[in-house]
């Protein structure tokens, strides 16, 4: 009698250890989830016990669980054997062996990946669009050179539509009827010629041209969409122009030299594309982690004379990033234009963060979140056009898909990426092979 009082007094005990650091929110599971399986033996009359797990478990394989699945509710199993004070289910040999057995034939089921992987091809693509002007870029380069050689005002050219332009191969002709403001610098009736300049960094009609093919050639020319005019905007692409002579819409015109220097800035990358090419180009060479490019400073990332070092905290190895092929896709390059524009903005340091947001063209002192990570490669394959469901993690299994793709050895991938084991990269090597041995890939379609 005293042994069975001790007995329930050391359960007691344990089982209050046990509740005290477990959430709620699993307790209530791991109930919930005992009381499915006594329900199970009370409809069928089996007494508790291991083997009447094992056959709740074999039950659940063949209803289509997956292996991470049983292994989830087996511990939620082995919760209430604790807070009971008895050993845990899965370590009955029994239970042991069947486990093994079942990982074999349902490691990982239908289980869909959280983002799609980008392929170093596709990374170049999403890269070269962000090294490439945008839209709004464009259209700013063009009315800055069309200004430039007409003294269009603003508002001449937020009237302007597609249905007013005629490209021909030696020049472009302008017709644009004043609808609102007659001191716009059109005369009524009287079309506007501008021939093509030899130099098409400052040629309108070659800008103009480029212009089309970002934005789209229907309704207004740079007023914006629908019959909205975007006269204050395009007065803002104007400044790096001439001032207006006091009294008119004039403009002094600049020579070629000075408008491909004016030209230049206005097209040249926003901080934003600066920070997003850095940060597309770490983030995959180095396999990074969600988690591992929040918390990546500035002294993480330490430029060699073949590449970059990068220590991820946490990590047990050094990811190296080695320099070479073309300028727009080297991590080097893009690691120290992105430094050049911090320094702009006074925020260097070792032990400040590796990538802050941006704001417009201002960089705030906000270290970039999980958000934001996903965000930036999702806006990059936006403005690339690729389709499909693209986050940060898509960088790392796109670098894992892609090496194993070529052949590299699973260790040396295993390092780069930092996997504890060579068994973790068995999911990436299952999905490849469906790509690579696939009938139509076979056949050459």
């Amino acid at each position: 009698m005293v042994d069975t009082e001790v007995e329930r007094a050391q359960r007691r005990d344990a089982r209050g250890v046990v509740e005290s650091v477990v959430s709620q929110r699993r307790l209530e599971l791991a109930r919930r989830e005992a009381e499915g399986l006594r329900q199970l033996q009370n409809r069928l009359g089996l007494p508790a016990g291991g083997e009447t797990v094992a056959l709740y478990l074999t039950w659940l394989v063949e209803s289509g669980a997956t292996g991470r699945s049983i292994r989830r509710r087996l511990a939620a199993l082995d919760l209430i054997e604790r807070l009971e004070g008895r050993p845990p289910l899965s370590q009955r040999p029994d239970l042991v062996r069947l486990l093994r057995g079942i990982h074999r034939s349902a490691e990982l089921g239908p289980v869909q990946p959280q983002a799609d992987p980008l392929h170093r091809e596709l990374l170049q693509v999403v890269v070269h669009a962000l090294t490439e002007p945008s839209a709004e870029q464009c259209l700013r380069a063009a009315a800055m050179a069309l200004t430039n050689a007409t003294t269009l005002s603003a508002t001449a050219l937020a009237q302007l539509r597609w249905t007013d332009v005629r490209i021909e191969p030696s020049r472009m002709v302008l017709t644009p009827p004043p609808r609102h403001n007659r001191r716009a610098g059109i005369t009524p009736g009287e079309p506007i010629v501008v021939q093509r300049a030899h130099d098409p960094r400052i040629c309108p009609v070659a800008l103009l041209q480029e212009a089309r093919l970002a934005a789209g050639s229907t309704g207004l020319v740079f007023g914006g969409s629908g019959a909205s005019w975007g006269i204050e905007r395009i007065r803002q692409w104007l400044t790096l122009l001439p001032s207006p002579t006091v009294g008119t819409w004039l403009r002094a015109p600049l020579d070629a030299d000075a408008l491909l220097k004016a030209i230049g800035k206005a097209r040249a990358p926003t901080p934003s594309q600066v920070r997003d090419r850095a940060l597309l180009l770490l983030g995959y060479g180095a396999a990074l982690r969600v988690h591992e490019a929040m918390h990546l400073n500035q002294g993480d990332v330490v430029v060699k004379p073949g590449g970059l070092l990068v220590t991820a905290a946490g990590r047990r190895n050094v990811a190296v990033l080695a320099t070479g092929g073309r300028a727009e896709f080297c991590p080097v390059d893009a690691w120290l234009a992105w430094i050049d524009v911090l320094r702009e903005s006074g925020l260097t340091g070792p032990e400040r963060p590796a990538f802050f947001e941006v704001r417009g063209k201002v960089v705030t002192e906000h270290r970039l979140s999980r958000h934001e990570l996903s965000r930036a490669v999702a806006l990059g394959c936006a403005r690339a056009n690729l389709r499909g469901k693209y986050t940060f993690i898509s960088l790392r299994a796109g670098y894992v898909r892609t090496s194993l793709r070529e052949g590299h050895p699973t260790h040396w991938i295993a390092a780069q990426a930092d996997f504890t084991a060579l068994s973790s990269l068995a999911r990436h090597e299952r999905r490849e092979q469906l790509l690579r041995k696939n009938v139509a890939a076979q056949l050459g379609l």
